[in-house]
């Protein structure tokens, strides 16, 4: 399929993931990321304060006649330090969740290939828990390092760097749910790295609805994870098992 075709079939799975998570009772899902990114959230932001206070004492320690500068370097010392810890906050989080979350929205994806596909994936045991965790951080260092490296590059070029940026922002968040599923099927990473960039349509579709329910204070950090997972899962495994996408597409038809 081209890109734009894939690109409308990753906009449309979460209008597909709605329906999934109602249909076959999969609510309880939304609470559990919405704990994890209510703790990430206070540690966060507690430390951030934290230093705040520390730089709000050091603008303080100016001698009496530097006083309004003192006011002014505090002023602007305080607004570019909260600017830069709500964007890591928000650069950061989905990459927190997605790690965080593994074991958790791997379940999720293995719930969807068998209550909707009817598929019976492979046990997982104890040892491969631990591995696959330790690959979704490997495979989360990885690709925030490149997001973030070519977000920067493409920051200097005025107007289609911002939308490079984020066509590459939504690719990296697209692959990291579709990963679920490449994981489970025992890619490695470079298998994994492939598989995306074949499907890059996908990934971005994908992974710019995450970016923008993203968001949205709260309510958009709490569903979104849920939400992207089932959506990747279902594109994911209709290209894998294309000789059973006629049938899914019976199991998630509007009723």
């Amino acid at each position: 399929m081209s890109f734009g075709t894939e690109f409308g079939r990753g906009l449309q799975a979460y209008r597909e993931a709605h329906r999934i998570i109602f249909k076959h009772k999969l609510t309880h899902y939304l609470w559990i990321p919405g704990i994890v990114t209510l703790i990430y959230t206070v540690v966060f932001f507690g430390f951030t304060l934290h230093f705040a206070g520390r730089i709000a004492s050091e603008a303080d320690a100016y001698p009496a006649w530097l006083s309004w500068m003192g006011d002014f370097t505090q002023w602007f010392l305080k607004s570019v330090y909260w600017v830069v810890a709500t964007f890591l906050f928000l650069a950061s989080l989905k990459y927190v969740l997605q790690v965080l979350l593994s074991p958790i929205l791997s379940n999720l994806s293995v719930a969807v290939e068998k209550s909707v596909w009817g598929l019976e994936p492979d046990a997982i045991t104890w040892k491969e828990f631990f591995q696959d965790m330790g690959r979704s951080l490997m495979l989360a260092i990885r690709n925030v390092v490149i997001e973030l490296s070519l977000c920067l590059v493409l920051a200097f070029i005025p107007g289609v760097g911002q939308i490079g940026g984020l066509l590459v922002s939504s690719y990296f968040s697209g692959f990291g749910y579709m990963d679920y599923v490449l994981e489970r099927k025992k890619m490695t990473i470079p298998q994994a790295v492939s598989f995306c960039r074949a499907h890059r349509g996908l990934a971005v579709g994908i992974g710019i609805v995450n970016n923008l329910l993203m968001l949205i204070p709260f309510v958009g950090w709490i569903i979104t994870p849920t939400y992207a997972t089932i959506a990747a899962t279902m594109e994911t495994l209709r290209i894998l098992n294309p000789q059973d996408a006629k049938r899914f597409d019976a199991f998630v038809a509007p009723v």
